[in-house]
């Protein structure tokens, strides 16, 4: 039942984190698109004088290029925001990835537990059967709790490499905007 049970949650834990990567993939797409869009339209604006008869219509687009970026800037620290969500995260799985790590730890001294009962109940003969019996028990349920804690590891090793990929696809969009900003702030 543990290893059902663990799969279950491993597939929900990575189909979460499989669909905040696909979001944050097309946040960062929107971002980047009225990013450019924003900056675009404020370049166009200073660039070219307008007759008076367009002049208000400039200046409303203007102010809807002036609302795009300011969009664009709140979607940036709400990237941000998940940046930190998505460490906290990477950093609780750590956590997890310990208490298995000590989890593995018990198994194998319980197993060699079990061996050592086993080794004494075969001297002791008929007596030692009943404990026989139930170290074979035991043994089945620390090979069910092996291998339920090497899918939990497996499922946490997973998720680890994915919150690391969608942190650093963040920070690389967030430097490349930064980048981008300054260069043509300087042009």
């Amino acid at each position: 039942m543990a290893v059902k049970s663990s799969n279950k949650i491993g597939i929900v834990t990575v189909t979460d984190v499989n669909l905040v990567a696909k979001l944050q993939k097309a946040m960062l797409t929107l971002y980047s698109q009225a990013r450019h869009i924003a900056i675009s339209s404020r370049y166009t604006m200073a660039d070219f004088p307008l007759p008076q008869q367009v002049n208000g219509s400039a200046k409303a687009r203007q102010n809807v290029a002036g609302q795009t970026s300011e969009s664009a800037d709140q979607t940036c620290v709400r990237m941000e925001e998940t940046l930190g969500v998505m460490s906290r995260l990477e950093k609780s799985s750590n956590t997890i990835d310990e208490i298995i790590s000590q989890i593995e730890k018990m198994t194998d001294l319980t197993k060699l537990l079990v061996l050592n009962v086993a080794v004494k109940a075969a001297r002791a003969g008929e007596t030692g059967r009943e404990f026989t019996m139930v170290m074979e028990e035991i043994n089945n349920l620390i090979t069910t709790t092996s291998v339920s804690t090497q899918q939990i590891s497996t499922n946490i090793r997973a998720i680890q490499k994915d919150i690391h990929g969608v942190i650093s696809s963040i920070e690389k969009k967030l430097l490349s905007d930064h980048d981008s900003d300054q260069a043509r702030s300087t042009n």
